[in-house]
């Protein structure tokens, strides 16, 4: 099993942070290789989304179970995919009144095709994936400031 470790220190609130990571409906419009993501069911911790992803040639989608604790965590796990295995886990700490610290953890096991394309790009997609949500957590955070006035 691949494991894939990345962190962010940010300056904004965890509940922002939180929030961009549940909206998986705005992922395309920011996520690398994200085309779309439907979601299927809601449930009261959480929802199951299909997200589709292309890049280097291939298309793939694949089908999640994303378990919600509300500003802490968020727990992703396969229903159907590409993968032999995919866990997922989002945590989000306070850093006392000046912001937060963001963890991503994703362990997989690809199957297929996808497993030659995964093992030769997988750090540079985390590494794409965590900057592209540092961004748009910022962003986030900075029109709610500006809201707030």
């Amino acid at each position: 099993m691949t494991e894939l470790i990345r962190t962010a220190l940010l300056e904004v609130p965890p509940s922002v942070a939180y929030a961009v990571v549940v909206d998986v409906l705005s992922y395309p419009e920011f996520v690398p290789g994200c085309k779309s993501v439907s979601v299927l069911e809601t449930h009261a911790a959480g929802l199951v989304a299909e997200v589709a992803v292309a890049g280097k040639g291939i298309s793939e989608s694949f089908v999640t179970t994303n378990q919600h604790r509300l500003d802490e965590m968020v727990l992703m796990s396969l229903r159907e995919g590409p993968f032999e295995c995919l866990e997922g886990q989002w945590s989000f700490t306070a850093l006392g009144d000046i912001g937060c610290r963001i963890d991503l953890r994703i362990e997989y096991i690809p199957k297929g095709v996808l497993a030659r394309l995964l093992s030769t790009f997988a750090d540079m997609m985390a590494n794409k994936m965590v900057d592209a949500f540092s961004a748009r957590i910022v962003a986030e955070h900075r029109l709610r400031a500006a809201a707030d006035g």
